[in-house]
């Protein structure tokens, strides 16, 4: 019996080999497009080239200083932030710049302005200031929308932001700008001593590895933004219409079908139009959360089947 049932188990396995190894070149830009900049990938609807991005919004920019050893940079060529990862989900880290007080050879930088843009701030996010007696304040127009304090101690900084020399707190929701402005602390510390402030992608600022003091020789710091796509039909992003507002299902049972198309077992994506106000809506796909499929939902046949 054992003797029989090996081929069976070893077909399994190879059919398990051919899927995976299929549905993993699935690609994730447009036809003809560089899938990446430098270590980045460039997913859809980011792009590098004229067709291969949704808008100017979504423009990569692969800046290269012509220097064999020097890793190419894809920089978001409307906001000019330097991309680290995008992901599909609707999420992409960037480098924000700190803003600096009192800090030699330091210029003062404020945070990306997003106004207009299909970027925000993401509540993932943590505003911080360094420095001894510091106040930072987000300020959005002529009123102060957040901050944080910290008292003075000769003690060093450490990798904690806990109040001492270095604050924390949370952002407001939707937040696309604001300005970084800094108060003295009364009867703590010299107005004169260097102080910044920068918001930060919470889990880089408390994983631990991050030494606070050294942010001072830095000139930006990891940042999430959210992005949305609005005024956009199904069509304007597939090139064909996709049904929207579905609970999406799949197509093809991966488990019994190899390959159903060029690029392995696929579904297409499930869409969502939310209404934003009377002028506005906003577009989002996915490969769904609750049957087999992961990839890119933006890109026809863009969602590969999983084998659990």
């Amino acid at each position: 019996m054992e003797g029989k049932q090996f081929p069976f188990y070893l077909l399994l396995l190879f059919s398990w080999l051919i899927v995976n190894q299929v549905a993993s070149d699935i690609p994730t830009t447009k036809k003809g497009c560089d899938p990446q900049c430098g270590n980045v990938s460039i997913p859809f609807p980011f792009g590098i080239k004229q067709g291969c991005f949704l808008d100017e919004w979504f423009e990569i920019v692969c800046q290269n200083d012509n220097s064999s050893n020097t890793i190419p940079k894809p920089i978001l060529n409307r906001t000019k932030l330097e991309v680290i990862e995008i992901s599909v989900e609707g999420t992409l880290q960037v480098r924000n710049p700190i803003t600096f007080l009192n800090c030699s050879d330091k210029q003062i930088h404020q945070s990306a302005n997003l106004e207009g843009s299909p970027f925000k701030y993401s509540q993932n996010n943590k505003f911080a200031a360094v420095g001894c007696g510091a106040i930072a304040l987000m300020n959005s127009g002529e009123a102060s929308i957040g901050g944080c304090s910290s008292i003075c101690n000769n003690t060093a900084y450490g990798n904690s932001c806990n109040g001492i020399n270095c604050c924390q707190t949370t952002i407001p929701s939707n937040l696309k700008s604001f300005n970084t402005i800094f108060l003295n602390l009364p009867g703590e510390g010299s107005g004169n001593q260097c102080k910044f402030a920068f918001m930060a992608d919470q889990r880089w600022l408390e994983s631990g590895s991050t030494n606070i003091s050294a942010i001072q020789d830095m000139v930006d710091v990891p940042v999430e933004l959210n992005w949305e796509l609005y005024h956009y039909s199904t069509y304007d992003i597939f090139g064909t219409f996709v049904e929207t507002n579905s609970s999406g299902s799949s197509e093809y049972n991966c488990s019994t079908n190899i390959a159903t198309s060029e690029y392995g077992c696929y579904a297409n994506s499930s869409c969502d139009v939310y209404i934003v106000n009377a002028n506005q809506q906003r577009l989002q796909c996915t490969c769904g959360s609750s049957w087999a499929f992961e990839g890119n939902p933006y890109l026809l046949q863009g969602c590969k089947g999983k084998i659990s």
